[in-house]
């Protein structure tokens, strides 16, 4: 059958429901709500599960328009049809060194009816040129099957950046950087040539994983969620977007493929990059799977997830 296509599911989004009570619970700043943890907790689950009510509601809703309208209702869904725009303008950037350039930023407008009807503007999505000539490019090579005319690409793309602009906060208290010459080096030295916690906009090898949201991300080249990918050999960088006790669940999973990998045929690794936790620490160490674990004790840096897009004009 076809991967259903759903909306946005908080629960994919590690440590969602701690960050929604933490919200709650924050006695500092102009927002703050300072909610009692216990009360806090209640209102975050209840808050996850409404959600995913309304999703599950959408999906049924979605199935009996195809149900009814079969081809009509993927043409009903097509760019133009649902209003989606695309125009390009010019941005000044700054670098590093203070130098200034111009950057040409494509503009993704969705014009719904009833914007038009009540005179609001639409809802627009930004992306560098450079990043969506990327995306445009695998998207053609991977659905030119499923959608020569990429009649499905603007709005595709558009929920893709949505998507990423939801958890952005989120996920960038997790992941680390990893600067380019441990990048080169992973790739040199162990051969990594795929990443196991990446996406569509921030991936560094051609061949990834994006746990967060495969639904969207398969149309730009993601091979799905690492926890259903099983490699049987190679090299693979585990950068996840999450800490905690999901990181057990991480590790436990890679030590589960190296335990069935066949060792005398198949060469089999991972490369795993977290924030320190001693627990977690420990965990690995008593595992006779590890190799060796490198600590860097300076402030950690992490990811910019709006890399792909001017988030000052």
């Amino acid at each position: 059958g076809k991967t259903k296509e759903d909306v946005v599911l908080l629960l994919r989004v590690p440590g969602a429901a701690d960050y929604i009570q933490n919200l709650l619970c924050s006695t500092a700043g102009a927002s703050a709500l300072s909610v009692p943890s216990r009360i806090a907790e209640i209102l975050a689950a209840k808050f996850i599960r409404e959600i995913e009510q309304i999703s599950a509601e959408v999906r049924r809703t979605q199935l009996s328009l195809m149900k009814i309208g079969g081809e009509n209702y993927m043409k009903s869904i097509e760019d133009k049809t649902l209003g989606m725009k695309i125009s390009e303008v010019s941005s000044k950037h700054s670098s590093s060194n203070q130098e200034s350039s111009d950057k040409t930023i494509v503009r993704i407008e969705w014009h719904t009816k009833s914007s038009i009807a009540q005179g609001r503007p639409p809802q627009v999505q930004k992306i560098y040129k450079t990043h969506f000539d990327v995306l445009e490019k695998s998207y053609k090579n991977l659905t030119s099957a499923e959608d020569p005319g990429m009649v499905h690409f603007l709005t595709r793309l558009f929920v893709l950046l949505c998507r990423y602009d939801l958890i952005g906060d989120i996920k960038n208290h997790c992941q680390a950087i990893i600067p380019p010459m441990a990048l080169k080096a992973m790739s040199s030295t162990f051969g990594v040539a795929h990443e196991c916690f990446a996406s569509p906009l921030s991936n560094t090898c051609s061949s990834f994983n994006s746990t967060l949201f495969p639904d969207t991300d398969r149309f730009f080249g993601s091979l799905g969620s690492f926890f259903d990918f099983i490699p049987f050999e190679g090299s693979y960088q585990v950068n996840p977007p999450f800490c905690g006790e999901t990181l057990k669940f991480l590790l436990d999973h890679i030590f589960g493929l190296l335990q069935h990998s066949d060792n005398d045929k198949n060469a089999l690794s991972f490369l795993v990059v977290f924030r320190g936790a001693t627990d977690i620490l420990n965990h690995v160490k008593r595992m006779h799977f590890c190799r060796r674990i490198a600590t860097i004790e300076n402030s950690p840096n992490y990811f910019v997830s709006s890399q792909h897009k001017d988030t000052v004009s």
